[in-house]
């Protein structure tokens, strides 16, 4: 009898507790977050968030590196030079007759340009004709293919000094024709022509035999005016000439 009522009251001791700690149990929070119902979401709006962040940090770099190209060939096209130089081929007067960029030259065609310059200016130089503004034209044209301060430009004017081509074409007329230029050197030509000197009225007076060393160089042209009086940058340097004897 005392041992059933001793196990009553044992019972009475541990009944209401267990209540109690499942009450416990259900209000109590989930120790690992995986187990919390709105985890899940969370995580995937932090992974979202993470990705969105990546994403932006992709397209700024992909934009910096874009403007950065961008800049680079503006400023390539700015500083670049707008000017192409041009060889122009004219005949004896000073007709073109043909044109191209000098960096598209064909080698072959540009020393053949050269030869024609060559022989041009030797040509003119020595021409003396009885219509002044002819003669002028051809003088002006000389001038243009010898750079200022040159030996060259020097002793050009002291040719023109001594021979007074507009004065001499009075009494005669002088017409050269070129009868050998020849290459001695990358930039210097060895010529020789022939000066055929007319009366007034178109009798012959005789003819004369000369000769001459003649270096030029080429130089690229960036201005409209210095391509129009000389397209092709062709510029005698230094010159000598003499009469041939005999």
């Amino acid at each position: 009898m005392f041992n059933r009522k001793k196990r009553l009251e044992d019972d009475s001791e541990f009944t209401p507790s267990e209540p109690a700690k499942a009450g416990k149990s259900k209000g109590e929070k989930p120790s690992s977050p995986f187990l919390r119902p709105q985890a899940g979401e969370q995580d995937d709006r932090y992974m979202n968030l993470a990705v969105a962040r990546h994403n932006d940090r992709v397209e700024k770099r992909i934009l910096y590196a874009l403007l950065a190209m961008s800049m680079a060939f503006n400023g390539y096209y700015m500083v670049s030079s707008k000017f192409i130089p041009y060889v122009v081929e004219t005949d004896r007067i000073g007709n073109i007759i043909s044109v191209g960029p000098a960096d598209r030259a064909n080698p072959v065609d540009n020393k053949r340009v050269i030869r024609e310059q060559m022989i041009n200016w030797v040509e003119n130089a020595r021409l003396i004709v009885g219509d002044q503004a002819a003669g002028k034209r051809f003088q002006k044209w000389v001038y243009a293919r010898v750079q200022e301060g040159s030996a060259a430009k020097a002793a050009l004017d002291h040719f023109y000094v001594e021979r007074r081509p507009f004065e001499t074409a009075a009494d005669h007329t002088v017409d050269a024709q070129v009868t050998l230029c020849l290459p001695v050197s990358d930039n210097t030509f060895q010529i020789e022509w022939t000066e055929t000197l007319h009366a007034p009225n178109g009798t012959e007076l005789g003819k004369e035999r000369w000769k001459g060393v003649f270096t030029y160089k080429i130089v690229p042209l960036n201005t409209e005016a210095g391509i129009r009086v000389n397209g092709a940058g062709f510029f005698v340097t230094e010159f000598t000439w003499s009469k041939v004897l005999g």
